[in-house]
């Protein structure tokens, strides 16, 4: 079980949004099933970039930590979504690129 803590996020918003004004610099994990996702709700990764841009503070919700990696976890409410976004991501070592572990609708 990852040790949790809801105290800050691991990455600044700053770099994250920086990270995702170039989708070069963004990498979507795959699913098991081999999609992401993206695929399951009909998004682009240019629409996710766009989402992850418009992060704010006040939808950070806790860091997870795995082992030696952390990722910041955000829940997105927007009114053209059916439920919140759930948002997994972290910046990789050399903070050149973001990698989004999870996005999706919430439970």
């Amino acid at each position: 079980m990852p040790n949790r803590t809801p105290a800050r996020p691991e990455y600044s918003l700053v770099d994250v949004k920086r990270l995702a004004h170039d989708e070069t610099n963004v990498q979507f994990v795959a699913r098991q099933d081999g999609g992401t996702d993206l695929d399951a709700l009909g998004m682009t990764k240019h629409d996710a970039c766009t989402i992850i841009t418009q992060l704010q503070p006040r939808d950070y919700d806790v860091s997870s930590y795995q082992g030696q990696s952390p990722a910041d976890v955000y829940i997105v409410k927007r009114p053209t979504l059916p439920r919140p976004l759930y948002i997994k991501l972290k910046i990789n070592e050399d903070g050149a690129l973001l990698i989004v572990i999870s996005f999706h609708l919430t439970k």
